[in-house]
């Protein structure tokens, strides 16, 4: 099973190390291209300055270097002075030995004082040169145009026949070593390694503390979902200061355990109920069949019997289908079949059913219909619906009253109500009217009503997408009312 936090920190310490290596590989190429344009332009102020000591005396090129003064020319340091057509006429003292070849000057190289940088090897040390090609300096006023000086001196060189002394070059050539900048550079790419080394470790801790704090809430919820007593009622998961994503999880976590505490709730009363209405017919049942042992030879009293038998299975029946019917419902596997119907015709059959029960309580129906109204649904759905509703409103009507059932054409819809006067119901048991096994009072005709009509109602109108709604007036007038789709009719 993974860990959430593991896989964070993991996931946080591989994107922090290549974001860590990327800008110190960016950073080394910088700096080391820095460092490069520092050396380059080191070694290019150096080579100016010697330029700058080589002067034209007459005929002759004097080279004004103070070796004594050098010391970095006598090992570290390198240095060559060409002259044009003449080659090479001075080098460092740490040359003198090496095996590097003469340079020999070109004549068609860049203009004065523009560099050439090349890389080079020198007794198996890589250096850094420039070559400059540049006129050396000449200065009129401190010297005499025609001096023929002899070249006796060392620092003086002459300038090869064939050459204007005016337009003669010279080529001067300095190197130095990489060790230097190399040392440098491994320094500071040591530094950038210790760096990041050092960054990567205290970001994981960070991020380890960070984690464990931002997911303690996570851990929280854990431990009293863990305590959770499904069968109390009020048990909510609660947070200090949740994270705004965390307060949706708990909310809907919330939800699930009030739903799930309901659906128990229900599931009990439901049990309970079913055990309780089905307890009456069976032990009637029972009753009836030690009666008719007791007493065999009696053919009226057996005839009563089985009449009772009949009646007592029929309602239990009728427990059974409505409790099956709901739970078709429940699972959404009930089959809907649409078709054209009647509502007149199928009103009409389901109150011959109800006549006898209306006609001992003195109930008369009022039906004001229009024969010719219809609606899509399904049949045998529908004329469960009106069944239910017409049993629920003769058995609960007052004596001597009338059940009144009204269509009502509106905005290409049918809207059917069912009313009967009342004398028991309250506003406040409206909420309650759809509850399974829920009974007010036992009606007058006696134990046929289990409590399962108007929650199988209620099922049936959600499946065939008909608004139901209820209403009691204060002259205690009860109210269903069925709204079909606009397509219904």
């Amino acid at each position: 099973m993974s860990s959430i936090r593991k896989e964070l920190t993991v996931k946080l310490a591989i994107g922090l190390l290549a974001i860590l290596v990327v800008t110190s590989v960016l950073l080394g190429r910088v700096i080391a291209q820095r460092i490069q344009s520092d050396f380059d332009e080191s070694i290019l102020v150096k080579a100016t300055v010697m330029a700058g000591l080589i002067s034209r005396e007459g005929r002759y090129v004097e080279i004004d270097f103070d070796s004594e003064r050098m010391p970095e020319y006598e090992e570290t340091e390198y240095f060559r002075v060409v002259i044009e057509s003449q080659g090479q006429v001075a080098e460092s003292e740490s040359l003198e030995e090496s095996e590097l070849e003469e340079l020999e000057y070109n004549p068609d190289e860049p203009e004065a004082f523009a560099p050439i940088f090349l890389d080079e090897e020198i007794d198996e040390r890589s250096v850094r040169s420039v070559f400059l090609s540049f006129k050396p300096r000449f200065d009129a006023e401190d010297q005499e145009e025609d001096s023929e000086t002899p070249a006796e001196n060392s620092d003086l060189y002459p300038i090869p026949d064939g050459i204007a002394k005016e337009d003669v070059r010279v080529g001067l050539w300095i190197a130095r070593g990489y060790e230097e900048m190399d040392g440098l550079l491994t320094f500071i790419y040591a530094s950038l390694a210790g760096v990041n080394v050092l960054a990567l470790f205290g970001s994981v801790m960070v991020a380890r503390i960070t984690i464990a704090k931002g997911l303690s809430p996570v851990e929280e919820i854990n431990r009293q979902v863990r305590e959770l007593n499904p069968s109390e009622k009020g048990n909510d998961v609660i947070l200090n200061y949740p994270p705004e994503e965390l307060q949706t999880i708990v909310d809907a976590l919330n939800d699930l355990l009030n739903r799930s505490w309901e659906a128990l709730a229900r599931e009990r009363r439901f049990s309970s109920a079913v055990a309780h209405e089905l307890r009456t017919p069976v032990a009637e049942l029972r009753m009836a069949c030690e009666t008719g042992m007791k007493w065999p030879e009696d053919v009226e009293s057996a005839r009563r019997l089985f009449a009772d038998n009949l009646d007592i299975a029929q309602h239990m029946e009728r427990i059974v289908s409505n409790l099956l019917e709901l739970t078709r419902c429940d699972n959404m596997t009930s089959v809907v079949v649409m078709e054209e119907v009647r509502i007149e015709e199928l009103v009409s059959i389901c109150w011959k059913r109800s006549a006898d029960v209306a006609a001992r309580c003195e109930v008369t129906l009022d039906k004001r219909i229009d024969p010719n109204t219809r609606v899509v649904s399904d049949r045998a759905k529908l004329e469960i619906i009106l069944q239910n509703l017409i049993d629920n409103a003769v058995s609960y009507s007052a004596t001597g009253s009338v059940v009144a059932i009204v269509s009502i054409h509106k905005d290409g819809s049918v809207t059917l109500s069912v009313e009967n006067q009342t004398d028991n119901l309250e506003a406040v048991d409206l909420e309650r009217l759809f509850d399974r096994f829920w009974r007010k009072d036992p009606s007058r005709s006696g134990d046929n009503h289990a409590g399962l009509g108007l929650s199988l109602v209620k099922a049936l109108v959600d499946l065939l997408e008909i608004e139901l709604d209820v209403a009691l007036t204060p002259k205690g007038v009860f109210k269903v009312i069925l709204i079909f789709p606009p397509n219904g009719e």
